[in-house]
């Protein structure tokens, strides 16, 4: 089975189904028995040089319920399109699934900086995720110029649904405009207790408005509003400048060891 396009990388308690914990290098995580594993093989790494990365991909017979979401998010696994998958790296433990408790969240100076800037100037829309020319070209031109694609290939509309549209769960698409500009696009998996940030992407032109980090702060104040205890923010690798900014979104926990660690400076 193909892996999805756009694939870079992968997330309480755990509820009441039976469960498989999966060893890897130096990090535990809690496989759901409804999972089956399909594909598995090694790959080079996105995140470290001259790392070579396992990343297992699980597929659900059923679309998962805002429980299941919880319990998969809470094990450590994370979304790629209709995929879940995390980390079994043969020599490495760098990634650490990120998530903030809603209710704890206190914003930085710089943060509320942030906020203030886009009020007024940067206005939210949130609905199903879509497609189009707008959000595809938009998805690339991130990518380029943020050195974050593998190879120098345009992607289509097709794998961009593969990769953000296609899911087996309830998914949000949360986009930041300027005037009647698509500025920033951000996915969220959605579950009884929790959101969690699949992928942002944002025109990097509009970056003096920290397009990045105010998807994270209305991620968390849509999370507040619908009364989540937790947004999960991804893998965290403190060498990796593409997933080391997660550590300015304080308190937070990080799933090390097979279990969830409170981080608060």
């Amino acid at each position: 089975m193909a892996r999805p396009v756009g694939f870079a990388g992968a997330p309480a308690e755990i509820l009441n189904s039976p469960i498989n914990p999966t060893v890897a290098y130096g990090c535990i995580v809690t496989i759901p028995s409804f999972l089956s594993e399909v594909v598995s093989e090694p790959e080079r790494c996105p995140y470290r040089k001259d790392q070579t990365a396992l990343m297992p991909l699980h597929l659900s017979p059923h679309r998962l319920t805002g429980r299941q979401v919880d319990e998969v998010l809470a094990g450590g696994l994370r979304r790629s399109g209709e995929f879940l998958y995390t980390t079994r790296c043969p020599s490495c433990s760098a990634c650490e699934p990120t998530r903030v408790a809603v209710s704890e969240f206190q914003p930085s100076r710089s943060q509320r900086r942030v906020r203030k800037r886009a009020g007024g100037t940067i206005s939210l829309q949130v609905d199903v995720p879509s497609v189009d020319d707008r959000r595809v070209d938009l998805f690339n031109r991130h990518r380029n110029v943020r050195n974050l694609a593998r190879d120098d290939r345009t992607i289509r509309d097709w794998e961009y649904e593969s990769f953000l549209i296609y899911s087996c769960c309830e998914v949000l698409e949360v986009t930041q405009w300027h005037d009647e500009v698509l500025i920033g696009v951000s996915i969220l998996d959605v579950g009884e207790e929790s959101l969690s940030m699949v992928y942002t992407y944002f025109d990097p032109d509009y970056s003096k408005y920290s397009p990045g980090t105010l998807a994270i702060l209305m991620s968390l104040e849509i999370a507040k509003l619908h009364n989540k205890t937790w947004l999960y923010l991804g893998m965290f690798v403190a060498d990796c400048p593409h997933l080391s900014y997660k550590d300015r979104f304080l308190p937070q926990q990080r799933r090390i060891e097979g279990k969830w660690v409170d981080i608060r400076q």
